[in-house]
């Protein structure tokens, strides 16, 4: 393990991405209050202090083999809540530029991250602490100033449907901006519960079938 970490450090300390991610997997279940005492007691630790940290329970792991085994490729069906009065720009039958709620964004993180929510994302969710603590910054303090401050995200699906004050989904999974959805939905500080508008672009292909998802290829 040793000299594994040590070639892998060697050959990405260049990178101006470089970060180190330390995994513990723990082999039953805890609550979400159990995983924060563990994370704490590990920041406390001044060796750990430069790692990236992430804990795993067993139904996670499980829940992800699962995933992997049955190829799940999106979320079947879903919905955002967006904000009517910004407007939307639309782009015929197949896309559509909006604002839309962060806090139902958590909703889709909470209910389908390991459910397809990722699955077409190509690049998932790579920890740069950098960007990370400037996203959970503006989280915490500029709310108000995310939307310039972000790129927004990009959804993927067979079909939408604008439906008053929210966009119903089928067969979806959000191809850009897993990082912005996983680090907004794991977020647990202040203001957590005040909502502000995030742009999504959200793309379909001009007909269904199993291959409609290469229309997520090539927004990539």
């Amino acid at each position: 393990m040793r000299r594994i970490y040590r070639e892998k450090y060697d050959d990405a300390v260049e990178d101006e991405n470089f970060s180190i991610e330390l995994v513990l997997f723990i082999n039953t279940n805890k609550s979400e209050e159990y995983r924060d005492e563990i994370s704490l007691h590990l920041k406390k630790i001044e060796e750990l202090e430069d790692f990236e940290l992430s804990i795993f329970y067993k139904n996670e792991v499980e829940q992800q083999i699962k995933n992997f085994e049955n190829g799940q490729r999106y979320v079947r069906e879903g919905r955002v809540d967006i904000y009517k009065d910004h407007g939307f720009i639309k782009n015929g039958e197949n896309g559509l530029l909006v604002n839309i709620s962060a806090l139902s964004v958590r909703k889709l993180y909470d209910k389908y991250r390991d459910e397809g929510l990722f699955e077409q994302n190509f690049r998932y969710f790579v920890r740069n602490k950098k960007i990370d603590d400037q996203i959970n910054s503006s989280l915490k303090k500029k709310r108000d100033k995310f939307w310039f401050l972000n790129n927004g995200i990009i959804i993927g699906c067979k079909d939408f449907h604008l439906d008053g004050d929210n966009i119903k989904l089928e067969d979806f999974s959000i191809i850009n901006g897993c990082q912005t959805t996983t680090i907004l939905g794991s977020y647990k500080g202040s203001n957590e519960d005040l909502d502000f508008p995030i742009s999504c672009k959200i793309v379909k292909p001009d007909h269904g079938g199993e291959d409609y998802l290469v229309v997520y290829q090539k927004v990539c």
